[in-house]
């Protein structure tokens, strides 16, 4: 970068400090110049783009203030990306994060080779996982549940703007009204005991959507529960489910997937070391 980038650069650094380590804010930095001006990091490096008009600068400068507010910066700009589909995100929905992917990763290759199958993604919030699914398996059937309407409303958007046809539907797993029988279950439930949110992030407990975050301390795997009774009632025999876990609840949730007749659990490492996704498999004999 040239000395006008360097200088503006090193002005975020210091005020974001406190918030966002050093290269923390360099990748902030980099992907607001992107996702707002069209600058690459190519251009940067190249140094073929000088320096930003007044009007840019100032848009820029209200981006920063935004992040001293700790807001995060999907929410300041609209939208991330999930495996390479571009969802809009906003405080009705959780900001999809990386090791989410690794969970779709590993649905898509356990049936890479199977056509013909239907899914329902549970609590799907932005709908990241029914349409990263959607766009790797185009002939899959996939239902999409949330107890929200703000929240399917923005999943709905998301698909149509991807051009992924997915069967969005209301519901609630404490008094679940759909009921189908599927081959594959996925979800990503609250499971975040509500006596952890002294340790979490203020750019989390602000702006993330607090019912699609956090479980009763006194019932931390409260919907894991209902999402096996609904697994048993509705996934066919050999179905599997697929979900992101609490790393500090992997063996009572294997204990519990096991008393309620599932087998062959499997659990997976984020890339932490930490225990983050289960697959469990159904068997009625």
């Amino acid at each position: 970068m040239n000395v006008f980038f360097n200088q503006l650069l090193a002005t975020w650094q210091t005020e974001l400090n406190e918030i966002y380590s050093e290269r923390e804010t360099k990748n902030i930095f980099i992907l607001t110049l992107e996702d707002c001006f069209g600058i690459t990091k190519t251009q940067l490096i190249a140094e073929s783009i000088s320096e930003l008009s007044p009007t840019d600068l100032a848009q820029l400068n209200a981006v920063k203030v935004r992040l001293l507010q700790h807001e995060p910066y999907q929410h300041i700009v609209g939208f991330t990306y999930f495996a390479g589909l571009k969802i809009q995100v906003n405080q009705h929905v959780l900001i999809p994060r990386p090791e989410t992917e690794e969970l779709v990763d590993w649905i898509s290759t356990d049936f890479k080779n199977i056509e013909d199958l239907h899914l329902v993604d549970w609590c799907t919030g932005s709908g990241c996982i029914a349409l990263a699914l959607k766009a790797a398996h185009p002939s899959w059937s996939i239902t999409a549940i949330d107890v929200s309407t703000d929240a399917l409303q923005v999943a709905q958007k998301n698909g149509e703007r991807n051009k992924l046809s997915i069967s969005w539907l209301q519901d609630d797993l404490l008094q679940p009204a759909f009921q189908q029988k599927c081959s594959v279950i996925v979800s990503n439930p609250p499971y975040i005991p509500t006596v952890e949110q002294a340790e979490m992030d203020k750019h989390v407990l602000a702006f993330e959507p607090h019912l699609a975050l956090f479980v009763p301390n006194e019932d931390p795997l409260l919907f894991y529960r209902l999402l096996a009774q609904w697994a048993k009632k509705n996934l066919i025999e050999n179905g599997c489910v697929y979900l992101e876990i609490h790393h500090e609840f992997s063996v009572e949730m294997k204990s519990l997937l096991e008393e309620m007749g599932f087998a062959d659990i499997e659990v997976r490492h984020d890339l932490q070391g930490k225990s983050r996704m289960m697959k469990a498999v159904n068997k009625t004999v």
